[in-house]
């Protein structure tokens, strides 16, 4: 009897709003990385504009906290929608 949960991710069906909400989030993400600014070139902007080292990478701390929790709930609330799909 062959295993209808092939061990290969790239193997696997999905339905087709899974489908749909995987590509759409896949292009939300790819917009907003094409659309960003690398930190590096953030952090010569704020030497260039005189903030010290130090400030930047406090306030980058700050701001990856900040979207480290929402970003955390959010992806544990598309795996229970995905799970009761």
């Amino acid at each position: 009897m062959s295993n209808p949960f092939p061990m290969d991710p790239e193997l696997r069906v999905v339905s087709e709003p899974i489908a749909a909400q995987l590509l759409a989030q896949a292009s939300e993400l790819d917009q907003l990385h094409a659309s960003g600014s690398a930190v590096a070139d953030l952090r010569a902007a704020a030497t260039e504009a005189g903030i010290a080292a130090p400030a930047f990478d406090a306030a980058l701390a700050e701001m990856q906290d900040r979207r480290a929790a929402p970003a955390s709930r959010d992806r544990q609330r598309r795996r229970a929608r995905l799970v009761m799909v």
